[in-house]
């Protein structure tokens, strides 16, 4: 579980160079943003979401979930992770109550 405001980093590896898809999907399993769709040399990367879908839009709180995929045998990473979105409290200072 990962509250992401306002972005989240997304770590993965590759014991050898490999094309990678890394895709954000909604709780109703719609694809909300790609993050990698291409050919990435061995070694650590990473990448930010800053919790937008592939129109630039804002997505709403609530859970998601990113699948990793890549074309390497033996790869431990692919499959679905959980993101969790928490939308920022506010605080009024004169009544000290918390909106969502």
């Amino acid at each position: 579980q990962n509250p992401i405001y306002p972005v989240t980093t997304i770590s993965f590896e590759t014991q050898e160079a490999a094309y990678v898809t890394l895709d954000i999907y909604s709780i109703d399993g719609e694809r909300v943003r790609t993050l990698v769709d291409h050919y990435v040399s061995a070694g650590s990367h990473s990448v930010a979401w800053n919790g937008t879908d592939d129109n630039g839009q804002q997505v709403s709180a609530g859970h998601y979930y990113y699948t990793f995929n890549n074309d390497t045998q033996g790869n431990t990473q692919n499959g679905f992770h959980e993101i969790i979105i928490a939308k920022a409290l506010e605080k009024t200072p004169t009544t000290g109550v918390f909106f969502y």
